[in-house]
């Protein structure tokens, strides 16, 4: 029996790292875990080895259960990413620290020395220091210091980012060499996705602490399940189109949906995959490839060389049914991004930048379903109705993730809080979903709130505009969530208008984002709305003008209705004069407020949030 991990969670303060994750790693298996810095991987390795204790779930290893076990005693080796070499010893002394602390006998230690110098490739130097040594030297050190006791799981912590390409090459092959030889369950971090692909047995991807997906490497590559991964592996092209009785419209294709048709609604957003060396190109009059499927025209942009083959941007021209996900919308830009591989030895018969193409893709791979997800808070001591229809509105709109939390202060309200609030969901929930959507927590709301958010990452939650505790729970998930919040402040059952409350420059893109990602699903009308004081500078207005009509490009290559407007003086009094007169279903706003709802910007956010009774939408910013 190999290792396992049973939903294991810790958390470092309010921040929650590594969230309810399981994984199965069978007995001498190479797994590495893939992550980009702050992924929480690192922290997985350091609760398997015991230097940290797990706040929730298990570790378990050849059917025992280890999570209280001492370090010293869960006989796991370790290799930091810093090598943590004692200075002061050498070569041999620094492999053999571990057996001397078991009392091991010098013959038998001198015997496994010299092994493991063998082993990674270090006879002749075990009377050198550490700093006698090169960077790759000294993690192979390191490998064999951990490997001197004969441990049954090996644990790699970035073992080879501190050393140059070459090296980190020779590195991983020996480390494979090793742990074949060894039959050693091995787990290894890494960010790097070509040392992942070359090491891994399998490889499990992991995201702001939840482990997203696990699979072999041609698995993860060419048939992921998630855009998410579809992206962190390898790059690729994903377009999002509408499916319809089936199918989807592709460009100027159709692309029958088959199979999966069945998870599909009509309307609803279908994903399609293809990575950049099944997209073909060529000048617009001649022929493309039989059996390919033609997407449209576009530009050629960029070409860049990389040794044996060429990366090709093109830009195409705004497609009416599709919309890009990957590469990512860039604010501003007015067609679809897509890339092209080439071998760079066939780059002579191939289209230039600033020429014309048709492009054409096959293998396409359909990911899974993936939308909006909504957290709907509901207070279970007075009425939730603004909420219920806002968020189940949403919900369906953008065919997401909804859920709903309560938090009660006592383990005996949960009964009651359950029943109440499965009561305000019936007119729009079946049972079966009311009692699968249903969270009731219990504890202080706002950290309940704030830790619900976290662990499922969701894109959106809604607050009851009336709870007592409004601007603290608000500054919390806005600062250290960065979750945009929605005030329902009265009831509505459609957004028909949006009235986006933009700033210059960059704090205003993500009020655009949200509020463009919201009336693509709504189907609505957006109003990007500027205020600028009356003493602003010509210049500064040039940069102001040069942001909006970004914004327009933006909304144009998503085929959305919309309209800019710019007027000038005091922010708040124009806003809720543009707000005031009933036309705008939801107002979106940038917020800068400290995580405890204080200071001036959240006063000025909590201004308009009491003076208008139309749903608001709080996007955070950093000024």
């Amino acid at each position: 029996m190999g290792l396992e991990l049973r939903g294991i969670s810790k958390s470092f303060g309010d921040q929650i790292v590594v969230k309810r994750l399981s994984l199965n790693i069978a007995e001498g298996e190479l797994f590495v875990l893939l992550g980009a810095s702050g992924s929480g991987k690192s922290t997985v390795l350091r609760l398997i080895a015991g230097l940290q204790d797990v706040d929730q779930g298990s570790i378990h290893h050849a059917g025992a259960d280890i999570t209280n076990t001492p370090t010293q005693k869960r006989n796991v080796g370790f290799v930091f990413q810093s090598y943590a070499l004692f200075k002061h010893l050498t070569v041999e002394g620094n492999i053999e620290f571990a057996l001397r602390l078991r009392n091991v006998a010098p013959d038998e230690r001198a015997a496994r020395v010299e092994e493991l110098l063998e082993l990674v490739g270090l006879i002749g130097l075990d009377s050198r220091y550490p700093h006698q040594l090169s960077g790759g030297q000294r993690q192979r050190v390191a490998l064999a210091r951990a490997l001197a006791h004969r441990p049954q799981i090996l644990l790699l912590d970035e073992p080879f980012a501190a050393l140059d390409q070459k090296i980190r090459r020779n590195l991983r092959a020996r480390l494979k060499m090793i742990q074949e030889r060894l039959g050693i369950t091995t787990i290894l971090v890494t960010h790097d996705q070509e040392e992942a692909f070359e090491l891994g047995t399998r490889v499990g991807i992991i995201e702001r602490g939840i482990l997203v997906e696990v699979g072999t490497a041609p698995e993860l590559y060419h048939k992921p399940r998630t855009e998410f991964v579809a992206n962190f592996i390898g790059g690729g092209n994903v377009l999002v189109g509408r499916s319809s009785a089936g199918a989807v419209r592709l460009g100027s294709s159709t692309l029958d949906l088959g199979a999966s048709a069945s998870q599909y609604s009509d309307g609803a957003p279908v994903r399609i995959l293809f990575r950049p060396e099944h997209t073909t190109f060529g000048p617009v009059g001649t022929e493309p490839p039989p059996h390919s499927r033609v997407l449209g025209e576009g530009v050629m942009s960029a070409v860049h060389f990389s040794g044996a083959t060429l990366r090709y941007h093109i830009e195409l021209d705004p497609l009416q049914d599709l919309r890009p996900a990957i590469p990512a919308l860039t604010y501003g830009q007015s067609g679809v991004s897509l890339q092209a591989l080439a071998w760079s030895d066939s780059a002579s018969g191939l289209p230039g930048v600033g020429k014309r193409v048709w492009v054409a893709a096959s293998n396409f791979h359909l990911l899974q379903p993936s939308s909006l997800r909504i957290l709907a808070m509901l207070n279970p001591r007075s009425s939730n109705n603004g909420v219920v229809q806002l968020a189940h509105y949403l919900g369906r709109a953008t065919h997401g993730l909804l859920n709903f939390v309560s938090v009660v202060d006592d383990e005996h309200r949960v009964a009651v809080a359950r029943k109440k609030i499965s009561s305000e969901l019936a007119s729009v929930l079946s049972a079966a979903e009311i009692a699968d959507k249903i969270h009731i927590r219990v504890g202080k709301a706002r950290r309940e709130i704030v830790r619900e958010a976290q662990e499922l990452l969701y894109d959106l939650v809604v607050l009851p505009s009336e709870d007592e505790h409004l601007l603290e729970l608000c500054g919390a998930l806005l600062t250290q969530v960065k979750c945009p919040v929605l005030l329902p402040q009265s009831e509505r059952s459609s957004i028909k208008k949006i009235l986006v409350c933009t700033r210059g420059g960059e704090p205003g893109k993500g009020d655009l984002r949200i509020g463009a990602r919201i009336a693509r699903h709504a189907d609505a009308m957006v109003t990007v709305f500027h205020v600028a004081s009356n003493d602003l500078s010509a210049e500064r207005m040039d940069a102001v003008e040069r942001h909006l009509e970004g914004a327009q490009a933006t909304l144009r290559t998503l085929r959305l209705q919309h309209e800019v407007k710019i007027v000038r003086g005091p922010a708040i009094d124009r806003i809720r004069a543009e707000a005031a007169d009933g036309k705008y279903d939801l107002v979106i706003l940038g917020a800068t407020p400290s995580a405890d709802g204080s200071g001036s910007k959240s006063a000025r956010t909590s201004a308009l949030v009491n003076q208008l009774k139309i749903p608001m939408l709080l996007v955070h910013v950093v000024d």
